[in-house]
């Protein structure tokens, strides 16, 4: 994720990390723990200097907290540099064009199928779709007042979802900064990188993000059917729909914003579409708004029309 958010700003080439772990041996097996996590860390290397991108490890710490953290927490602190003529600056105007690829499917390094889930608002669909006995048997994992009442075993496989609630819960954020940097190059191929005006990773605010970039606009978007993962937490919570596309992606995670001029943005992202294999969609238009200096998103769903 972390990765995603510093490419969205055109940083793309270089990354250098630093990770802290911090660990409860007293609930977790530590050892597998930490070996998870060096196994994940050395493939996500690979994968990205496979694309281009070089990742420094510039070291970290590993933290036994057992009075702070519950199970483990990894936080991974990312910089990158760029010539200034490179940043995306979120600098989006009336008359953009919004394109969408989608967080579900299987891209050319995914092993699997993804739910799209992303990152936000794990904590309701957990609570809502696992088992309450889950609670019981690992009651350090959800709080007190948010306890687990679901139906579902981790091991359940729906075939609405094609794989179980477990394997849906915990797919990965796509890896959104290779995504990028292919679009960022079929852009300048074409001389026309000044067309990209704003990217939005759509995780905290879900649908909504794309307020938080530039001033008096008014993002029009049109959504697809949402993913099988959030029409199934939104039957078992109950969720309004219009709540669920702040907490949630709902199936584009990641928006692109631009000056379509003669479809050239429309060409490279349909280009980026094919060399993923991720679904691309054009889902909006940006308007001038009179409600400076703040934004407004409008978003036309399967369940109606919802303005923020």
């Amino acid at each position: 994720m972390n990765t995603g958010d510093i490419a969205a700003s055109g940083f793309v080439e270089r990354y250098y990390i630093t990770q802290i772990n911090a660990v409860n041996a007293g609930n977790v097996n530590k050892a597998a723990i930490l070996r998870g996590i060096a196994i994940g860390t050395a493939r996500l290397i690979k994968l990205y200097e496979k694309y281009g991108i070089d990742i420094i490890c510039m070291g970290g710490e590993t933290a036994d907290l057992p009075d702070q953290v519950m199970s483990y927490v990894v936080d991974i602190d990312i910089e990158s540099e760029t010539d200034v003529e490179n940043v995306i600056a979120g600098n989006t105007r009336p008359a953009d064009h919004i394109f969408g690829f989608s967080s579900g499917g299987q891209a050319i390094w995914e092993d699997r199928q993804n739910s799209g889930i992303m990152s936000n608002g794990l904590t309701m669909a957990r609570s809502c779709l696992m088992h309450a006995n889950y609670s019981k048997e690992y009651p350090f994992l959800c709080r007190k007042k948010k306890p687990f009442k679901g139906r579902f075993q981790v091991n359940d496989y729906l075939k609405e979802l094609k794989m179980t609630v477990n394997d849906a819960i915990i797919s990965p954020t796509r890896q959104w900064a290779i995504v990028i940097k292919f679009l960022i190059e079929e852009l300048r191929k074409r001389g026309s990188l000044r067309r990209l005006h704003g990217i939005s990773m759509n995780t905290g605010g879900g649908a909504t993000k794309i307020k938080n970039l530039g001033s008096n606009i008014i993002y029009h978007k049109y959504m697809p059917e949402p993913l099988p993962i959030f029409k199934l937490i939104q039957s078992e919570s109950g969720e309004d729909w219009r709540n669920m596309f702040v907490t949630f992606n709902c199936g584009i995670g990641l928006d692109i914003i631009g000056d379509d001029t003669d479809g050239i943005l429309s060409k490279a992202v349909k280009a980026v579409s094919r060399m993923t294999k991720i679904k691309s969609y054009e889902i909006g238009l940006c308007y001038g708004s009179t409600y400076a200096p703040n934004n407004k998103v409008v978003l036309e769903t399967p369940y109606g029309k919802f303005e923020y």
